[in-house]
């Protein structure tokens, strides 16, 4: 009887260490985005490649991975005030200058998405995006292909 008690005790002791090992490895690991720079480069209307712009702003994002783990492959979309447009996005990385590549969405006018391949471990990429028309300026940023990440931004 205590032989019997004792091995239901290790088989649930033994399950319960299991699971906890393999919520701790799977766990949603968080990558850090912020805006370091909001520079307000022109408040009077203006004409960037024959398009009327009411005002321009440069954003500078940073993103860093601060998840402990290498991340092969993310898109991370940034969107901005309902009625902003990017203009145009850059990047800077430990590669070089626009070596991860960023586009400007094709149906969303006033999103950006950046494609990250290859982030390690405490990788900081820093993106340049130009917008226009802002009027409440609001930034928000969300992963997109993967499972396990989530984006935080900070303010």
């Amino acid at each position: 009887m205590d032989s019997i008690l004792a091995a239901i005790i290790g088989a649930v002791l033994g399950g319960a260490i299991s699971l906890g090992v393999y919520f701790l490895i799977n766990r949603i690991r968080l990558i850090n985005c912020s805006i370091t720079k909001n520079e307000l480069q022109a408040s009077i209307p203006v004409v960037i490649n024959n398009t009327n712009y009411r005002n321009v702003y440069l954003k500078t994002v940073l993103v860093k991975n601060k998840s402990g783990k290498d991340i092969k492959k993310i898109n991370i979309i940034f969107r901005f005030d309902d009625d902003a447009v990017v203009i145009e996005c850059h990047s800077n990385s430990k590669e070089g200058f626009d070596k991860q590549k960023i586009n400007i969405s094709k149906t969303e006018k006033n999103t950006a998405v950046a494609y990250i391949k290859n982030m390690n471990r405490s990788d900081k990429i820093e993106y340049t995006i130009r917008v226009a028309n802002v009027t409440e300026n609001t930034f928000s940023a969300t992963e997109c292909d993967i499972i396990g990440f989530k984006v935080k931004v900070k303010e």
